[in-house]
Protein backbone atom coordinates (compact mmCIF):
# COMPACT_ATOMS: atom_id res chain seq x y z
CA UNK A 1 0.00 0.00 0.00
CA UNK A 2 1.34 3.34 -1.00
CA UNK A 3 1.07 6.01 1.65
CA UNK A 4 0.49 9.50 0.22
CA UNK A 5 2.82 12.21 1.56
CA UNK A 6 1.31 14.88 3.79
CA UNK A 7 1.23 18.37 2.06
CA UNK A 8 2.59 21.05 4.28
CA UNK A 9 0.65 24.39 4.39
CA UNK A 10 2.95 27.35 4.78
CA UNK A 11 1.57 30.70 6.14
CA UNK A 12 2.82 34.28 5.72
CA UNK A 13 5.79 35.36 7.66
CA UNK A 14 5.68 38.42 9.88
CA UNK A 15 7.82 40.31 7.42
CA UNK A 16 5.46 39.57 4.53
CA UNK A 17 2.47 40.73 6.58
CA UNK A 18 4.23 43.98 7.47
CA UNK A 19 5.09 44.58 3.81
CA UNK A 20 1.46 43.98 2.79
CA UNK A 21 0.20 46.36 5.49
CA UNK A 22 2.67 49.00 4.37
CA UNK A 23 1.55 48.66 0.74
CA UNK A 24 -2.12 48.95 1.71
CA UNK A 25 -1.31 51.99 3.88
CA UNK A 26 0.51 53.71 1.00
CA UNK A 27 -2.39 52.99 -1.37
CA UNK A 28 -4.82 54.31 1.24
CA UNK A 29 -2.88 57.54 1.66
CA UNK A 30 -2.65 58.02 -2.10
CA UNK A 31 -6.38 57.41 -2.50
CA UNK A 32 -7.24 59.79 0.37
CA UNK A 33 -4.94 62.48 -1.05
CA UNK A 34 -6.55 62.18 -4.48
CA UNK A 35 -10.05 62.33 -3.00
CA UNK A 36 -9.14 65.31 -0.81
CA UNK A 37 -7.74 67.11 -3.85
CA UNK A 38 -10.91 66.46 -5.82
CA UNK A 39 -13.09 67.73 -2.96
CA UNK A 40 -10.91 70.83 -2.58
CA UNK A 41 -11.04 71.51 -6.30
CA UNK A 42 -14.81 71.15 -6.23
CA UNK A 43 -15.00 73.61 -3.32
CA UNK A 44 -12.81 76.11 -5.18
CA UNK A 45 -14.93 75.76 -8.31
CA UNK A 46 -18.15 76.26 -6.34
CA UNK A 47 -16.73 79.30 -4.55
CA UNK A 48 -15.57 80.84 -7.83
CA UNK A 49 -18.98 80.26 -9.43
CA UNK A 50 -20.77 81.82 -6.46
CA UNK A 51 -18.42 84.80 -6.56
CA UNK A 52 -18.94 85.28 -10.28
CA UNK A 53 -22.70 85.02 -9.79
CA UNK A 54 -22.59 87.68 -7.02
CA UNK A 55 -20.57 90.03 -9.24
CA UNK A 56 -22.93 89.47 -12.16
CA UNK A 57 -26.03 90.11 -10.05
CA UNK A 58 -24.48 93.24 -8.55
CA UNK A 59 -23.53 94.72 -11.92
CA UNK A 60 -26.96 93.85 -13.36
CA UNK A 61 -28.76 95.62 -10.51
CA UNK A 62 -26.44 98.63 -10.77
CA UNK A 63 -27.06 98.86 -14.51
CA UNK A 64 -30.82 98.67 -14.05
CA UNK A 65 -30.71 101.46 -11.49
CA UNK A 66 -28.60 103.69 -13.74
CA UNK A 67 -30.83 103.04 -16.75
CA UNK A 68 -33.82 104.33 -14.79
CA UNK A 69 -32.36 107.62 -13.47
CA UNK A 70 -34.93 110.42 -13.32
CA UNK A 71 -34.36 114.21 -12.90
CA UNK A 72 -36.39 114.42 -9.70
CA UNK A 73 -34.86 116.22 -6.70
CA UNK A 74 -36.05 115.25 -3.22
CA UNK A 75 -36.75 116.92 0.08
CA UNK A 76 -33.95 115.92 2.38
CA UNK A 77 -34.17 114.80 5.98
CA UNK A 78 -32.39 117.98 7.12
CA UNK A 79 -34.82 120.94 7.36
CA UNK A 80 -36.67 119.76 4.25
CA UNK A 81 -34.12 121.32 1.91
CA UNK A 82 -33.99 120.23 -1.71
CA UNK A 83 -31.37 117.62 -2.52
CA UNK A 84 -30.21 117.13 -6.14
CA UNK A 85 -31.71 114.50 -8.37
CA UNK A 86 -28.22 113.00 -8.55
CA UNK A 87 -25.55 113.47 -5.91
CA UNK A 88 -22.31 111.68 -5.24
CA UNK A 89 -18.66 111.80 -4.39
CA UNK A 90 -16.17 110.79 -1.76
CA UNK A 91 -17.64 113.22 0.77
CA UNK A 92 -20.93 111.26 0.93
CA UNK A 93 -21.62 108.22 3.05
CA UNK A 94 -23.37 106.42 0.20
CA UNK A 95 -21.00 107.84 -2.49
CA UNK A 96 -23.81 107.75 -5.08
CA UNK A 97 -27.46 108.64 -4.62
CA UNK A 98 -30.17 109.35 -7.19
CA UNK A 99 -33.85 109.05 -8.05
CA UNK A 100 -34.86 106.18 -10.27
CA UNK A 101 -38.08 105.24 -11.99
CA UNK A 102 -39.62 102.03 -13.21
CA UNK A 103 -40.23 100.65 -9.72
CA UNK A 104 -42.67 97.77 -9.93
CA UNK A 105 -45.79 97.73 -7.82
CA UNK A 106 -47.41 94.29 -8.30
CA UNK A 107 -49.54 94.61 -5.15
CA UNK A 108 -50.86 98.03 -6.24
CA UNK A 109 -49.72 99.68 -3.03
CA UNK A 110 -50.26 103.43 -2.58
CA UNK A 111 -46.78 104.55 -3.63
CA UNK A 112 -45.11 106.19 -6.59
CA UNK A 113 -43.13 104.46 -9.31
CA UNK A 114 -40.11 106.58 -8.34
CA UNK A 115 -37.60 105.56 -5.69
CA UNK A 116 -34.53 107.07 -4.09
CA UNK A 117 -31.57 104.69 -4.14
CA UNK A 118 -27.96 104.88 -3.10
CA UNK A 119 -24.78 102.86 -3.51
CA UNK A 120 -21.86 102.81 -1.10
CA UNK A 121 -19.45 100.76 0.96
CA UNK A 122 -20.36 99.34 4.35
CA UNK A 123 -16.94 98.23 5.51
CA UNK A 124 -15.72 96.06 2.63
CA UNK A 125 -19.21 95.24 1.35
CA UNK A 126 -20.78 97.03 -1.60
CA UNK A 127 -24.28 97.90 -0.44
CA UNK A 128 -27.44 99.25 -2.06
CA UNK A 129 -29.75 101.55 -0.13
CA UNK A 130 -33.41 102.14 -1.04
CA UNK A 131 -35.62 104.63 0.77
CA UNK A 132 -39.37 103.88 1.08
CA UNK A 133 -40.30 107.49 0.19
CA UNK A 134 -38.72 110.22 -1.91
CA UNK A 135 -39.20 113.17 0.43
CA UNK A 136 -38.07 111.63 3.67
CA UNK A 137 -38.34 112.62 7.29
CA UNK A 138 -35.40 112.61 9.74
CA UNK A 139 -36.37 109.16 11.02
CA UNK A 140 -36.83 107.58 7.58
CA UNK A 141 -34.54 104.56 7.30
CA UNK A 142 -33.48 102.92 4.01
CA UNK A 143 -33.71 99.27 3.13
CA UNK A 144 -30.11 98.04 3.23
CA UNK A 145 -29.09 95.35 0.74
CA UNK A 146 -25.53 93.96 1.04
CA UNK A 147 -24.46 92.76 -2.40
CA UNK A 148 -20.73 92.17 -2.87
CA UNK A 149 -18.10 91.42 -0.24
CA UNK A 150 -14.31 91.92 -0.29
CA UNK A 151 -14.54 95.26 -2.08
CA UNK A 152 -11.45 97.44 -1.72
CA UNK A 153 -12.86 100.69 -3.07
CA UNK A 154 -15.76 102.30 -4.93
CA UNK A 155 -15.05 105.25 -7.23
CA UNK A 156 -17.66 107.34 -9.05
CA UNK A 157 -17.06 110.05 -11.66
CA UNK A 158 -19.55 112.27 -13.46
CA UNK A 159 -19.40 113.78 -16.96
CA UNK A 160 -20.62 117.37 -16.76
CA UNK A 161 -22.41 119.35 -19.52
CA UNK A 162 -19.06 120.74 -20.68
CA UNK A 163 -17.59 117.29 -21.28
CA UNK A 164 -15.33 117.29 -18.21
CA UNK A 165 -15.16 114.46 -15.70
CA UNK A 166 -15.96 115.47 -12.12
CA UNK A 167 -15.29 113.55 -8.89
CA UNK A 168 -18.26 115.14 -7.11
CA UNK A 169 -21.82 115.87 -8.15
CA UNK A 170 -23.16 118.49 -8.36
CA UNK A 171 -19.83 119.96 -9.48
CA UNK A 172 -18.22 122.66 -7.40
CA UNK A 173 -18.17 125.03 -10.40
CA UNK A 174 -20.18 128.20 -10.01
CA UNK A 175 -23.84 127.85 -10.92
CA UNK A 176 -23.99 124.07 -10.95
CA UNK A 177 -24.82 123.56 -7.30
CA UNK A 178 -27.77 125.94 -7.51
CA UNK A 179 -29.67 123.66 -9.90
CA UNK A 180 -31.02 120.51 -8.16
CA UNK A 181 -32.32 119.25 -11.53
CA UNK A 182 -28.88 119.22 -13.13
CA UNK A 183 -28.02 115.79 -14.50
CA UNK A 184 -24.63 114.43 -15.60
CA UNK A 185 -24.31 113.25 -19.17
CA UNK A 186 -22.70 109.99 -18.04
CA UNK A 187 -21.30 108.25 -14.99
CA UNK A 188 -18.28 106.02 -14.50
CA UNK A 189 -18.36 103.49 -11.66
CA UNK A 190 -15.22 101.54 -10.72
CA UNK A 191 -15.49 98.74 -8.18
CA UNK A 192 -12.15 97.35 -7.06
CA UNK A 193 -12.19 93.88 -5.50
CA UNK A 194 -9.48 91.83 -3.85
CA UNK A 195 -9.80 88.82 -6.17
CA UNK A 196 -11.18 90.16 -9.48
CA UNK A 197 -9.42 93.51 -9.71
CA UNK A 198 -11.24 96.54 -11.10
CA UNK A 199 -14.78 96.27 -12.45
CA UNK A 200 -15.63 99.33 -14.57
CA UNK A 201 -19.00 100.42 -15.89
CA UNK A 202 -19.66 103.60 -17.91
CA UNK A 203 -23.30 104.53 -18.43
CA UNK A 204 -24.88 107.39 -20.35
CA UNK A 205 -27.64 109.04 -18.38
CA UNK A 206 -30.98 108.55 -20.22
CA UNK A 207 -32.54 111.70 -21.61
CA UNK A 208 -29.42 113.85 -21.28
CA UNK A 209 -28.24 115.16 -24.63
CA UNK A 210 -24.61 115.30 -25.60
CA UNK A 211 -21.81 113.03 -26.73
CA UNK A 212 -19.47 111.43 -24.21
CA UNK A 213 -15.88 112.60 -24.54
Amino acid sequence: MIMGGRRQHRGFTLFEIMVAIAIFAILGVMTWTAMAGMVRQQELTTTAMERFRAVQQTMTLLTRDLEQIRPRPIRGASHGDFEPAVSGGGYMETQLEFTRGGVRNPLQQPRASLQRVGWGLDGDTLTRFAWPVLDRAPDTQPLVMPLLEDVVSLQVRFLDPGGEWQDDWPPAAAGFQADPFLMPRAMEIIIETEDMGRLRRVMEVPGVMGRME
